[in-house]
Protein backbone atom coordinates (compact mmCIF):
# COMPACT_ATOMS: atom_id res chain seq x y z
CA UNK A 1 0.00 0.00 0.00
CA UNK A 2 2.74 2.46 0.91
CA UNK A 3 4.59 1.91 -2.37
CA UNK A 4 1.64 3.46 -4.19
CA UNK A 5 1.89 6.54 -1.95
CA UNK A 6 5.46 7.51 -2.79
CA UNK A 7 6.02 11.20 -1.91
CA UNK A 8 2.71 11.37 -0.03
CA UNK A 9 2.39 11.56 3.74
CA UNK A 10 -0.68 9.51 4.55
CA UNK A 11 -1.25 6.34 6.57
CA UNK A 12 -4.09 4.30 8.06
CA UNK A 13 -3.57 3.15 11.65
CA UNK A 14 -5.39 0.18 13.17
CA UNK A 15 -5.81 0.58 16.93
CA UNK A 16 -5.86 -2.38 19.31
CA UNK A 17 -8.76 -1.01 21.37
CA UNK A 18 -11.92 0.97 20.67
CA UNK A 19 -11.38 4.73 20.94
CA UNK A 20 -13.35 6.70 23.52
CA UNK A 21 -16.57 7.89 21.91
CA UNK A 22 -16.05 11.40 23.33
CA UNK A 23 -13.02 11.98 21.10
CA UNK A 24 -14.09 13.99 18.01
CA UNK A 25 -14.09 12.20 14.66
CA UNK A 26 -13.95 13.81 11.22
CA UNK A 27 -14.78 12.50 7.78
CA UNK A 28 -12.41 13.20 4.91
CA UNK A 29 -13.06 15.80 2.23
CA UNK A 30 -14.09 14.13 -1.03
CA UNK A 31 -14.56 17.05 -3.39
CA UNK A 32 -12.22 19.05 -5.61
CA UNK A 33 -12.74 22.57 -4.31
CA UNK A 34 -9.75 22.89 -1.97
CA UNK A 35 -7.79 25.45 -4.01
CA UNK A 36 -8.86 28.96 -3.04
CA UNK A 37 -10.45 27.77 0.21
CA UNK A 38 -9.35 28.83 3.67
CA UNK A 39 -8.45 25.99 6.03
CA UNK A 40 -7.61 25.47 9.70
CA UNK A 41 -4.77 23.36 11.02
CA UNK A 42 -3.63 22.47 14.53
CA UNK A 43 -0.79 20.90 16.43
CA UNK A 44 1.33 20.48 19.53
CA UNK A 45 4.79 21.32 18.25
CA UNK A 46 7.26 24.20 18.36
CA UNK A 47 6.10 27.81 18.66
CA UNK A 48 7.33 31.00 17.03
CA UNK A 49 6.30 34.07 15.04
CA UNK A 50 6.44 34.91 11.37
CA UNK A 51 8.95 37.69 12.01
CA UNK A 52 11.47 35.59 13.95
CA UNK A 53 10.67 31.98 12.99
CA UNK A 54 10.15 28.94 15.18
CA UNK A 55 11.78 29.24 18.58
CA UNK A 56 12.33 25.61 19.52
CA UNK A 57 10.00 26.08 22.50
CA UNK A 58 6.34 25.39 23.18
CA UNK A 59 6.30 21.68 22.45
CA UNK A 60 3.17 19.99 23.79
CA UNK A 61 0.82 22.99 23.68
CA UNK A 62 -2.09 22.85 21.23
CA UNK A 63 -2.20 25.73 18.75
CA UNK A 64 -4.35 26.52 15.76
CA UNK A 65 -3.93 28.72 12.73
CA UNK A 66 -5.39 29.37 9.31
CA UNK A 67 -4.16 29.72 5.76
CA UNK A 68 -5.50 29.37 2.22
CA UNK A 69 -4.89 26.50 -0.20
CA UNK A 70 -3.40 28.34 -3.15
CA UNK A 71 -2.47 25.60 -5.59
CA UNK A 72 -1.21 22.11 -6.32
CA UNK A 73 2.29 21.21 -7.55
CA UNK A 74 1.76 23.25 -10.71
CA UNK A 75 1.92 26.46 -8.64
CA UNK A 76 5.58 25.65 -8.00
CA UNK A 77 6.23 25.11 -11.70
CA UNK A 78 6.89 21.48 -10.90
CA UNK A 79 5.51 18.09 -11.85
CA UNK A 80 6.37 16.77 -8.36
CA UNK A 81 3.53 14.51 -7.20
CA UNK A 82 0.93 16.23 -9.44
CA UNK A 83 -2.46 16.37 -7.72
CA UNK A 84 -1.15 14.75 -4.53
CA UNK A 85 -0.27 17.93 -2.62
CA UNK A 86 -1.78 21.32 -1.82
CA UNK A 87 0.45 24.35 -1.21
CA UNK A 88 0.14 27.69 0.58
CA UNK A 89 2.43 30.54 1.59
CA UNK A 90 3.00 32.44 4.84
CA UNK A 91 1.93 36.04 4.21
CA UNK A 92 2.46 39.14 6.32
CA UNK A 93 0.29 41.39 4.17
CA UNK A 94 3.19 42.69 2.07
CA UNK A 95 3.78 41.91 -1.60
CA UNK A 96 7.47 41.30 -0.88
CA UNK A 97 6.64 38.14 1.11
CA UNK A 98 3.79 36.97 -1.11
CA UNK A 99 4.75 33.80 -2.98
CA UNK A 100 1.29 33.12 -4.45
CA UNK A 101 -2.28 34.38 -4.33
CA UNK A 102 -3.51 37.03 -1.93
CA UNK A 103 -1.82 38.79 0.96
CA UNK A 104 -3.00 36.48 3.71
CA UNK A 105 -5.48 36.23 6.58
CA UNK A 106 -3.98 38.78 8.95
CA UNK A 107 -3.25 37.66 12.50
CA UNK A 108 -4.79 34.23 11.84
CA UNK A 109 -2.25 33.42 9.10
CA UNK A 110 -0.01 30.48 10.06
CA UNK A 111 2.46 27.97 8.66
CA UNK A 112 3.65 24.56 9.82
CA UNK A 113 6.83 24.48 11.89
CA UNK A 114 9.23 21.76 12.98
CA UNK A 115 7.53 18.53 14.01
CA UNK A 116 4.42 19.20 11.95
CA UNK A 117 4.16 16.08 9.82
CA UNK A 118 0.86 14.27 10.27
CA UNK A 119 -1.18 17.23 11.49
CA UNK A 120 -4.70 17.69 10.07
CA UNK A 121 -5.86 20.52 7.81
CA UNK A 122 -9.63 20.98 7.95
CA UNK A 123 -12.09 22.60 5.56
CA UNK A 124 -15.34 23.87 7.06
CA UNK A 125 -18.39 23.08 4.93
CA UNK A 126 -21.91 23.89 6.12
CA UNK A 127 -20.60 24.09 9.67
CA UNK A 128 -18.88 20.69 9.54
CA UNK A 129 -15.13 20.02 9.62
CA UNK A 130 -13.62 17.71 7.00
CA UNK A 131 -9.98 16.59 6.84
CA UNK A 132 -8.66 17.90 3.52
CA UNK A 133 -4.93 17.64 4.16
CA UNK A 134 -2.20 16.03 6.24
CA UNK A 135 0.72 18.35 7.03
CA UNK A 136 3.76 17.20 5.09
CA UNK A 137 6.21 19.86 3.98
CA UNK A 138 7.67 23.35 4.43
CA UNK A 139 10.27 25.17 2.36
CA UNK A 140 11.58 28.59 1.44
CA UNK A 141 11.98 30.70 -1.68
CA UNK A 142 14.90 33.00 -2.42
CA UNK A 143 12.53 35.70 -3.63
CA UNK A 144 10.15 36.01 -0.68
CA UNK A 145 11.54 34.55 2.56
CA UNK A 146 12.39 37.44 4.89
CA UNK A 147 15.59 35.88 6.25
CA UNK A 148 16.70 33.28 3.66
CA UNK A 149 16.55 30.51 6.28
CA UNK A 150 14.12 27.58 6.39
CA UNK A 151 12.70 28.40 9.82
CA UNK A 152 8.96 29.12 9.34
CA UNK A 153 9.23 32.86 8.76
CA UNK A 154 7.14 35.05 6.47
CA UNK A 155 7.48 34.24 2.78
CA UNK A 156 7.97 30.49 3.23
CA UNK A 157 5.76 27.80 1.67
CA UNK A 158 3.87 24.95 3.32
CA UNK A 159 2.35 21.82 1.83
CA UNK A 160 -0.12 19.13 2.83
CA UNK A 161 -0.91 15.74 1.33
CA UNK A 162 -4.21 16.14 -0.53
CA UNK A 163 -6.53 13.63 1.13
CA UNK A 164 -9.14 13.73 -1.65
CA UNK A 165 -6.54 12.34 -4.06
CA UNK A 166 -6.37 9.16 -1.95
CA UNK A 167 -10.02 8.68 -1.00
CA UNK A 168 -10.32 5.39 -2.88
CA UNK A 169 -7.24 4.03 -1.13
CA UNK A 170 -8.60 5.18 2.24
CA UNK A 171 -11.95 3.46 1.60
CA UNK A 172 -10.22 0.24 0.54
CA UNK A 173 -7.82 0.31 3.49
CA UNK A 174 -10.65 0.81 5.96
CA UNK A 175 -12.95 -1.75 4.26
CA UNK A 176 -15.85 0.67 4.11
CA UNK A 177 -18.53 -0.24 1.54
CA UNK A 178 -19.83 3.28 0.99
CA UNK A 179 -18.21 6.73 1.27
CA UNK A 180 -19.23 8.79 4.25
CA UNK A 181 -19.93 5.89 6.62
CA UNK A 182 -16.69 6.17 8.57
CA UNK A 183 -14.82 8.92 10.35
CA UNK A 184 -11.13 9.66 10.64
CA UNK A 185 -9.70 10.71 13.97
CA UNK A 186 -8.38 14.24 13.75
CA UNK A 187 -6.46 13.83 16.99
CA UNK A 188 -4.61 10.81 15.59
CA UNK A 189 -3.31 13.00 12.80
CA UNK A 190 -2.50 16.00 14.96
CA UNK A 191 1.22 16.26 15.58
CA UNK A 192 1.75 19.67 14.06
CA UNK A 193 3.55 22.79 15.17
CA UNK A 194 2.19 26.09 13.93
CA UNK A 195 4.00 29.39 13.64
CA UNK A 196 1.59 32.30 13.78
CA UNK A 197 1.80 35.79 12.41
CA UNK A 198 1.63 37.56 15.76
CA UNK A 199 1.86 35.72 19.06
CA UNK A 200 1.46 31.99 19.48
CA UNK A 201 -1.68 29.93 19.72
CA UNK A 202 -5.31 30.67 20.34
Amino acid sequence: DFVSLVAADLAILTLSTVVDGLIPRYDIYRGNGEIGSDFTFAGYGFAGTGATGQSGAGLGTLRTGQNTFEGDASILGSSFAPGSFLFFDFDNGLAAQNSFGGLGLGNNEAINGGGDSGGPAWLTIAGQLYIAGVTSWRGRTDLHDIDSTNNATFGEIGGVTRVSAFQSWVDTATNVPEPGTWAMLGSALAAAALTRRRGIGK
